[in-house]
């Protein structure tokens, strides 16, 4: 599923697994700790 995120006022689109969780989706897929 295609969801789209504003993080610190930068827009990012991403490609989610629905069984994965948000934690997974901001480290593993923006590089976000």
């Amino acid at each position: 599923m295609d969801i789209e995120l504003t993080i610190n006022g930068s827009t990012a689109q991403v490609k989610a697994e629905p069984d994965k969780t948000l934690l997974y989706l901001l480290r593993d897929n923006l590089g976000l700790t």
